[in-house]
């Protein structure tokens, strides 16, 4: 029988170009006779790729899916597991692609730049080319416009690269040559808003090797302040996603001793928070980002009203499935009564020290970056 199922049943809001995959615990004895996908008016079209590594089957239609249908998936077959026959059985398996929206306050799908791909990016191409508020680490071929390294046909997305033994704007550990990694910038900063939304596509490679924690991508409100510095509580406030991770065989970790891990994660998903009495407040929530497809991920943050109540408000979506909400934080205070969100920042920068330094020369790929003052559904 399957072991997974990706997206979810049940799943709603997804891109058109959702990876359909099903999990085996082995692909040793698999009788495969049909994995399928329907629309209300019938079966579309759609080619099977068997992973035997990974032990995937992907399912890649041959058209475009639609805005706002709901699609069910069928399968059939057996597993001959030393003699004894199993089904495959999905049982209702079914999934709704994103009805577009009007009300966007940015969109960016990387097409349409003019230039021949591959192609490097500067800081100031960043900020020309994608209407970005300011970029600071774009400059050393960290960054660039590349085809779509899936080959599921999205055309061109965006690259960062990062450096073994490096993290943040030229910080490295002992005997590592220094590079700049990751990138940092803001790629929406205007009047702000109580509510904001923020989605993109995040292609994670095989292999893929993930490092002690990293941020990923955050939405801010107010002016930035010293996070360790009680005084400053409520005049600013952050909400962000990234992730924990760990490699204890890389030579980074040896060197630094382990970085105290005490039970290894893989790439979990977490959530990070700076608030009117708090700095700051860290979520993991034990699901990982899957490696070889793109995953669809999306947050959400709503301010405190009045600002003396604690009903402030975040959420958290990966791949359809909402993993995390919270509806009890004060964002804001007394010190800054009228603070909104007012900043949207792209921050894949190894940040935290040493023990975040990349532990190989690897890339991450970014496509279809939404911003909207409400969940685009």
């Amino acid at each position: 029988m399957a072991a997974g199922l990706s997206p979810q049943n049940g799943a709603t809001g997804l891109s058109k170009t959702t990876s359909i995959r099903m999990e085996f615990c082995s692909m040793t004895g698999l009788e495969l006779n049909y994995f399928r996908i329907l629309r209300p008016d019938g079966e579309i079209f759609t080619d099977v790729t068997l992973d035997s590594g990974e032990a995937w089957a992907t399912l890649t239609p041959n058209t475009p899916l639609s805005d706002g249908v709901t699609y069910s998936v069928e399968a059939d077959g057996r597993i001959n597991d030393g003699g004894t026959i199993k089904a495959i059985a999905v049982g209702t398996w079914a999934f709704t692609i994103a009805q577009p929206s009007t009300d966007f306050l940015y969109n960016e799908d990387f097409e349409g730049t003019g230039y021949t791909i591959p192609h490097v990016l500067t800081a100031q191409q960043c900020v020309s080319n994608f209407g970005w508020a300011y970029a600071t680490n774009a400059n050393s071929g960290n960054v660039s416009l590349v085809n779509d390294p899936s080959g599921g046909g999205r055309g061109t997305v965006f690259k960062i690269d990062f450096y073994e033994g490096n993290w943040g704007l030229n910080k490295t550990v002992s005997g590592y040559t220094p590079r700049n990694t990751g990138f940092q910038g803001a790629i929406w900063g205007h009047a702000g808003k109580d509510e904001l939304y923020f989605s993109y596509d995040m292609f994670v490679p095989n292999d893929f090797q993930y490092n002690f924690s990293m941020k990923n991508t955050r939405i801010q409100g107010g002016q930035f302040q010293s996070t360790n510095n009680p005084a400053n509580y409520g005049k600013y406030c952050e909400c962000g996603m990234g992730w924990w991770g760990n490699n204890p065989g890389s030579n980074i970790f040896r060197i630094l001793g382990g970085c105290g891990i005490q039970s290894p994660v893989d790439g979990d998903l977490s959530v990070y928070q700076y608030y009117s009495t708090r700095f700051q407040d860290n979520d993991n929530t034990g699901i990982p980002y899957v490696r070889g497809q793109w995953n669809r991920c999306e947050m959400y943050v709503k301010q405190n009203t009045p600002y003396t109540s604690a009903n402030g408000e975040y959420e958290f979506w990966l791949n359809g499935t909402s993993i995390i909400s919270n509806n009890t934080r004060q964002w804001r205070n007394g010190v800054n009564q009228t603070m909104q969100w007012d900043l949207v920042s792209l921050v894949f920068y190894e940040g935290g020290g040493p023990c975040s330094a990349a532990p190989a020369n690897q890339s991450l790929y970014l496509d279809n970056l939404i911003i909207s003052d409400n969940k685009i559904t």
